[in-house]
Formats: C-alpha cells, structure tokens, sequence
C-alpha cells in the first residue's frame, strides 16, 4: 500500500521481459492493476465503459446547466454580476477601519472598481442592443417629437407672440431636463 496518495500515481519501472509491462511501445513501466497500459499511457486511452457513463452524466448536468443559464431571461443582461461587484466592494470598504487600511487595500479596491466600470459599460452595452436602454440621440428624438406634438396644441389654442414664448420656455425645460437625467 503507498505511504503517500501520490505514489499510487507514480509509474515503476519493470524488466522488459515483464508479462505486466504497458503495451504502449517501448514503455519501460509497469502496466496499471487490471489494465495493459501503465498511468502514463492509460491517461491517452479511451475510458472504460463506466468512466464513460459518469462522463457523459456529468456533461449532460453541465450541458443541461448551460441550458438553463442561456434560456433565463437575464442571461444576456450583467445586472446580478454588477450587484455582486458592488457588495464585494462595499464589503472591502467596510473592513477598512483607518486611511492606512484603505492605501493597503487600494490595489484590491481598484481592481473591483474597474471589474464594476467594466462590467457597467458592458451591461450599458447590451442593454442598447436589446433595445431596453435608450442611447441620448435616441432620448433626443422622443423629446423633439414632444415637442413637435406640444408645438402642435399650443399654436391651436394661443395667440401666436404668446405661443412662441410659451414652446421657447418648454423647449428651455426639455433641454433642462435632459441635462440632469443624462
């Protein structure tokens, strides 16, 4: 019995003549107990039928997992990973007692502020492309057409010098309202 787990996974030489040698070429090991070839070559091998069968268990829970993941409506969003991000950082911050602890944890701090501005842009990203984040030219479009449908009912209803002041002031607040949400 080996005195260490690794030495089970040691190869041992043999004689050339020996009836237990690996079948694999010139090899100058000792096959592996039950088998022809030894832990070297028995790596390149097919798996046996039942190692098959674990295999292929395994890779249906991770194939069927990826499935999963893919499938779920937020799989194309990063908004969890950027909670996460946050917390991780939060929780780095905390553990900070004195500015001493912060200039010894600024590399690590750093580090989880770009994976959040990273992660942040990439989710930004994503979101334009599904159409669930609106871009400032696109912003910029909806409030024009505001504007035009407003332009619209203002002219109707009031005299034209006191229109045109009322659709200067209310494009002044659109464009102030643009300005502090973007």
């Amino acid at each position: 019995m080996p005195r260490f787990q690794d030495e089970k996974h040691i190869p041992k030489r043999c004689k050339t003549n020996d009836p237990h040698r690996c079948a694999t070429g010139d090899c100058e090991f000792l096959a592996v107990p039950g088998d022809t070839h030894c832990i070297l070559h028995n790596r390149s091998q097919d798996l046996d039928t039942t190692k098959k069968g674990i295999y292929n268990f395994n890779m249906t829970e991770v194939a069927l997992r990826i499935k999963q993941f893919k499938n779920h409506p937020d799989s194309k969003k990063l908004t969890e990973e950027l909670g996460l991000l946050r917390l991780l950082l939060e929780q780095a911050v905390n553990k900070c007692e004195c500015a001493y602890d912060l200039v010894t944890q600024s590399t690590q701090l750093t580090a989880l502020v770009e994976k959040i501005r990273i992660v942040q842009q990439a989710n930004i990203n994503i979101e334009q492309k599904l159409g669930d984040l609106l871009s400032m030219e696109q912003v910029t479009e909806i409030a024009q057409a505001l504007y035009d449908v407003v332009t619209f009912h203002i002219k109707k209803q009031l005299p034209e010098d006191v229109a045109l002041d009322t659709l200067e002031d209310i494009a002044k607040d659109f464009e102030i309202t643009l300005e502090k949400k973007f």
